[in-house]
C-alpha cells in the first residue's frame, strides 16, 4: 500500500460486473479531486450524515453500515460500510469478521454471509483522522425475496471484545429509495 504523508486516506473500493472488488486508499479531498486542503474526519459525522441508527462508535472507530441493491434487480445485495476515524493513531480493522443474520418474516433464520470469492478481506489499519467506504456483495442460502430482516454485527471488527455493539438490524421496506429501513431497536421479533 502507497502512503501519502500530509493526507488522510479513504479506502475506495470497487466492485466490477463480474463481481470481483479490489479495494486501497486514496485521499480523501474537502471538495472532489481538485481539492487542495485535505479534511480529517470529525468524530461523529457519520453518525450526522447516515443517522443515529446505522452507526456504531467501536473504540476510536465510527462504523456505519447500509444495505443496497445492484445495478439491475438481478444482482447481490451488498452491504455499504463507512468507516471514520476519530483518533490521531491508526486503529484495526478487519472487515472480513462482520457477522451477519438474516430471518424471514415469521422470524426463521436464514443464512446470510459476506461474499469474498478472492479472500481479500483481512485486517487492516485505518489511519488517524481518516474516512473510507467498503461495498461488499451479500450471498444467502434462500433466495432473497424470503429475507425480510437482515442484521449486521460489528463486535468482531476490532480487536478489543470488550466493544461489543448491539447489530444495526434492517427490513424490508419496498417503499424506500434503497429498498430498506433500519429496524427500531435493531431487534428481532415483532415489527
Amino acid at each position: 500500500m502507497q502512503r501519502l504523508v500530509g493526507l488522510p486516506l479513504a479506502l475506495a473500493c470497487i466492485v466490477s460486473a463480474a463481481g470481483a472488488m479490489g479495494c486501497r486508499f486514496l485521499p480523501t479531498f474537502t471538495n472532489g479531486a481538485e481539492a487542495q486542503t485535505p479534511r480529517p474526519y470529525v468524530a461523529d459525522t457519520l453518525t450526522r450524515d447516515l443517522g443515529l441508527g446505522r452507526v456504531r462508535t467501536i473504540g476510536c472507530l465510527d462504523v456505519g453500515i447500509g444495505i443496497s441493491a445492484g445495478r439491475r434487480p438481478s444482482d447481490d445485495w451488498l452491504l455499504d460500510i463507512d468507516v471514520g476515524n476519530r483518533c490521531g493513531t491508526n486503529e484495526a480493522l478487519d472487515l472480513g469478521q462482520v457477522s451477519l443474520e438474516a430471518f424471514e418474516r415469521s422470524g426463521v433464520r436464514i443464512g446470510m454471509w459476506l461474499l469474498d470469492p478472492r479472500a481479500t478481506m483481512h485486517a487492516m489499519k485505518i489511519p488517524g483522522s481518516t474516512s473510507g467506504h467498503e461495498t461488499i456483495r451479500l450471498a444467502s442460502s434462500l433466495p432473497r425475496e424470503r429475507i425480510a430482516i437482515v442484521c449486521a454485527n460489528l463486535s468482531r471488527v476490532v480487536r478489543d471484545p470488550a466493544e461489543a455493539r448491539q447489530p444495526i438490524c434492517f427490513e424490508r421496506a419496498p417503499e424506500e429509495p434503497e429498498g430498506w429501513r433500519i429496524r427500531d431497536g435493531s431487534t428481532v421479533g415483532g415489527s
